[in-house]
Formats: structure tokens, C-alpha cells, sequence
């Protein structure tokens, strides 16, 4: 395969939390975006909206599953993060503000036989082999 370049459709979820750091302060209140990688089905904290990626910059968008429960999933792991990684004083709060779709531009590189996937925006190479499920979308068609 020469090198391709694709769009992948990740769901963006905006959250509210609020919190208790130390017992004698008053809640504190942040915002947080989730990622969510919708082959993979993974959730990862994102430092940033991704609003401008909202169009599709490439003619090939991966096909993907919409039936991720990112409800339940980021309230999970937003409540795991404030009650282990914060030490919150107080059960959080959490609230889903909005959800939507962005595309983000991957391409794909063979260097010596080495297949890497390149995320466009930060530049990010990770190294995937022939098994990875989006080689395998892309040989597809």
C-alpha cells in the first residue's frame, strides 16, 4: 500500500464537573473534553475542543460504529480521574454539556517496510502492523 490519507471520525464530548478539592473550600467547577476514538472504541482526556476540524479534509472518512455509550463511559472515567487521580473531598458532580464529530487528518507511511500512522494535526507517528484495524478498513476501500 503506498501512503494514504484519510479522515478518522472521533466523537468529542464537552463535560462539567464539579468538585471539592479540600473540606472546608467551596466547589470548584471545570471543563473537560473527552475523545473518543470510535473504531477503537477508546476514551482519552483532549486538551482542546477540536471545533476546527469539523470538516472533512480528505475524500476517504473511515467508516465507524455509533453505538458507543459515551454517557456512561466518560461519566466513569471522569468520576475514576476526581475520586483516585484528585483525591476530591467530595463526590463530583458530572454533567455531558454536548457531543459532536469531528474528522481528524491521518495518513498512513510505509518507511522500510515499516507501516506508521501519522496523525496530521501534532505530528504523532505510531508504528501499526498489517493486523491494525485501520490498514484493514483502508485495504479494504
Amino acid at each position: 500500500m503506498s501512503d494514504a490519507q484519510f479522515n478518522l471520525p472521533v466523537l468529542i464530548s464537552e463535560w462539567q464537573v464539579k468538585y471539592k478539592p479540600l473540606p472546608l473550600m467551596r466547589k470548584k467547577g471545570l471543563t473537560h473534553f473527552l475523545a473518543t476514538n470510535l473504531i477503537e472504541t477508546s476514551t482519552s482526556f483532549s486538551d482542546e475542543s477540536l471545533k476546527n476540524f469539523k470538516t472533512e479534509k480528505y475524500d476517504i472518512t473511515l467508516p465507524v460504529s455509533l453505538d458507543y455509550d459515551v454517557n456512561q463511559y466518560g461519566e466513569k472515567m471522569l468520576k475514576n480521574y476526581y475520586i483516585h487521580q484528585k483525591k476530591s473531598w467530595s463526590f463530583p458532580e458530572i454533567k455531558k454539556i454536548t457531543e459532536y464529530i469531528v474528522y481528524l487528518p491521518y495518513a498512513i507511511e510505509e518507511v522500510d517496510n515499516k507501516i506508521f500512522l501519522v496523525e496530521e494535526s501534532t505530528g504523532m507517528k505510531k508504528k501499526i502492523s498489517k493486523k491494525n484495524k485501520i490498514y484493514g478498513l483502508l485495504q479494504r476501500g
